[in-house]
């Protein structure tokens, strides 16, 4: 069986946390959605979670609502739209984005 959906809403994920599951990410090339929504994953998570949307991953959908992520996270989740054109879903909202 191959794992396709992984949600995790709610579990007090936090910045380690999201570094973890970046890594785990990067050879996953079979998951096509993950929510992350309602954690405490901050700017260091988005980063690394960025990095790994470059790979060659399949995720159609990422939700990454009701977190922490600050302005620089959510620039390095955009930059890296640039090399994944999969990716067709993205939740940002109730985020820290302020200027």
């Amino acid at each position: 069986t191959v794992l396709k959906e992984l949600y995790l809403y709610s579990n007090g994920i936090n910045e380690e946390g999201g570094i973890e599951i970046a890594k785990a990410l990067k050879n996953k090339y079979n998951l096509t959605k993950l929510g992350l929504s309602n954690n405490r994953i901050s700017e260091g998570g988005a980063i690394a979670l960025a990095d790994s949307l470059k790979g060659k991953m399949f995720l159609t959908k990422l939700g990454l609502e009701s977190n922490t992520i600050g302005p620089d996270g959510i620039i390095a989740i955009a930059n890296a739209l640039d090399e994944n054109t999969a990716l067709i879903e993205l939740y940002l909202s109730a985020n820290s984005m302020k200027n």
